[in-house]
């Protein structure tokens, strides 16, 4: 199956003799392509640099889940400055060049102000090579942010970033989206079954416990809070690698979903083998890092072949979690993508801890109780903590592998 079937907008990031390759195609009869060379590898990674710089200011602005309506041309230019810049790092300042992308872009999604409309843009490349897409405001970049005039036109410019008028897939190559189109199936009494990881220390985690255990609790078997005694590396591990294994014995039904809700320690300033996890539970905690981790999963895989299943979707909510270092090809997305999971979702930035928990509510609402495919879960999400709290930092969280995921009852799945 054709990974770019169904995508209204496809960009493909490729070495080429003198740099990078940047092509965007559209699906859109009459639209046509746009093809830019990158001349200097490192100006993707200046581009991540920037919006690290400016995804933390902005974070400054709103330090909690509520926004203030005061202060939503500082957020509009915050947001506004810093896709520029990165658009002038990626793409240049040649006037005819962005002129063609915009119109490219309006061309391509003539219905993007329309917010009942929500196109799927795919960007394809390896984790060094994948644009910051959502970021980005080639809808409009000269009007997202100009004259900020309330909530509801704070609203309808902030469209113009791809992140918030479009469902973004990624995809790091050449490792191939494991199940396009498939499904997370439930169990015979109609739920997913959900490991869940956390750190106790954490309100946003209790919170979404909480709710995960009583509002949708028709919806989800929860397996956890882990950990709930000591818990070695070795047994975490086994357990991402094959959803069906227990210390305590075989899981009846494999995991659909993989979802952490605990503190996650990244640094481009550390090796990204140091990246690191902490769980706590139950007075046990337990800290494992991204070599860890990878060391474990050399050491089961090569004691024999993993039976085929389908590999359950991660949700890393997170400090930072899907951050991915521009100097290296070590991230915790490619970890798990390479592990065969079907998609990955986590933030870009250390994200407050009820934003987080808001965040997830939302997106776990979309998904099992509205049965949303999983990227237009995280659109949802995204748009909701704009709408309701004012709060642009949804966008920091992004969305790795089969974003067509979506939950298919048990008989379903047998037929």
């Amino acid at each position: 199956m054709n990974p770019t079937r169904g995508a209204s907008v496809t960009i493909r990031v490729a070495p080429v003799r003198g740099g990078l390759r940047i092509a965007f195609t559209s699906r859109r009869r009459g639209v046509l392509p746009v093809v830019h060379v990158i001349s200097d590898f490192g100006l993707i990674a200046e581009a991540r640099h920037e919006l690290d710089h400016g995804l933390t200011k902005l974070k400054d602005i709103v330090p909690a889940l509520q926004g203030d309506e005061r202060e939503l041309q500082r957020m509009a230019t915050v947001l506004g400055s810093t896709g520029r810049r990165m658009m002038g790092l990626l793409f240049g300042h040649n006037p005819a060049l962005i002129d063609q992308l915009g119109t490219f872009w309006r061309q391509a999604l003539p219905a993007w102000r329309n917010p009942v409309h929500t196109p799927e843009v795919e960007c394809l490349g390896d984790e060094k090579q994948l644009l910051p897409l959502e970021f980005l405001p080639l809808l409009a970049a000269g009007e997202c942010d100009t004259d900020i005039t309330g909530r509801d036109d704070f609203g309808q410019k902030m469209r113009a970033f791809i992140g918030f008028s479009c469902v973004v897939r990624r995809r790091v190559l050449p490792q191939p989206v494991s199940g396009l189109g498939g499904t997370l199936a439930t169990d015979a009494d109609g739920r997913l079954t959900m490991r869940y990881l956390h750190h106790d220390g954490l309100n946003g985690a209790k919170a979404e416990y909480a709710w995960l255990s009583s509002a949708a609790q028709a919806h989800v078997r929860l397996l956890g809070p882990i950990p709930a005694g000591p818990l070695k590396t070795s047994e975490l591990t086994h357990q991402l690698f094959d959803p069906t294994w227990s210390a305590d014995g075989p899981v009846v039904e494999a995991t659909a979903l993989e979802h952490f809700a605990c503190h996650c320690f990244t640094s481009t300033r550390a090796r990204p083998f140091d990246y690191e996890l902490e769980l706590r539970g139950c007075g046990h905690e337990v800290r494992v890092t991204l070599g860890d981790l990878s060391e474990e999963l050399i050491a089961i895989a090569s004691r024999g072949p993993r039976r085929e299943m389908d590999m359950p979707l991660v949700v890393l909510n997170a400090c930072g979690s899907s951050k991915v270092d521009p100097t290296t090809s070590v991230s915790f997305p490619k970890l798990f993508m390479e592990n065969g999971n079907r998609g990955f979702l986590g933030p870009e930035i250390a994200i407050p801890d009820d934003v987080a928990a808001a965040f997830s509510e939302e997106f776990y609402r979309s998904l099992l109780l509205r049965e949303q495919t999983f990227g237009t879960a995280v659109h949802t999400a995204r748009l909701h903590l704009l709408a309701r709290y004012l709060n642009p930092l949804g966008l920091a969280y992004v969305a790795y592998g089969n974003t067509d995921l979506r939950i298919s009852q048990w008989k379903e799945a047998q037929a």
